[in-house]
């Protein structure tokens, strides 16, 4: 299980995203990125034209620091999305990694997040996750395309994996309840 007492590094202090009222090129100090890419279904992650037109160009000058570093944000967020994106159209080459007999074993759930924390152990494979590595939890096997992410949607979860303990004990923050 979890462990408060070890020292953890907290990777998902960046602060990103616009809520649906807001314009994308707004930032809002409560959403983190994580937040922002847990809120996409699958059918949001895969559609390539998601922020086709939305992303607003960087200005040349800017009036104050606070303008140049949300400036920056809007792109951050496209980037991010067409990487998982173009990761989900090549799953079917991604490395797996399969959870162990002893399972998934939930750690804790964060008050105002509707992302769940958990402790799974993996079985040793070519594929070593690492800290802030962007994960597909899938109930069943490994989907052979989109189409099967589609279909199953219901079954996979987006995690982020937090940290890493002896190669294969993963403690990853899920987009939503195992």
């Amino acid at each position: 299980m979890w462990n408060d007492n070890e020292e953890e590094e907290e990777t998902d202090k960046v602060y990103i995203g616009a809520h649906e009222e807001e314009e994308i090129g707004e930032r809002d100090e409560r959403r983190s990125l994580m937040d922002t890419i847990f809120s996409w279904s699958i059918e949001e992650i895969v559609n390539r034209d998601l922020y086709r037109g939305e992303v607003p160009t960087i200005p040349k000058s800017f009036s104050s620091s606070k303008q140049y570093i949300n400036s920056f944000f809007p792109p951050l967020i496209e980037e991010v999305h067409a990487g998982i994106s173009c990761s989900l159209e090549a799953v079917s080459q991604a490395a797996i990694a399969c959870v162990s007999d002893s399972g998934i074993q939930k750690s804790r759930c964060e008050k105002n997040k509707k992302s769940v924390l958990y402790e799974m152990s993996i079985n040793k494979s070519a594929y070593t996750p690492k800290p802030a590595d962007i994960i597909l939890i899938s109930e069943s096997i490994q989907p052979k395309n989109q189409f099967q992410i589609r279909k199953n949607a219901g079954s996979c979860t987006l995690g982020w994996v937090i940290k890493v303990k002896r190669g294969n004990i993963l403690h990853v923050r899920a987009s939503k309840r195992i």
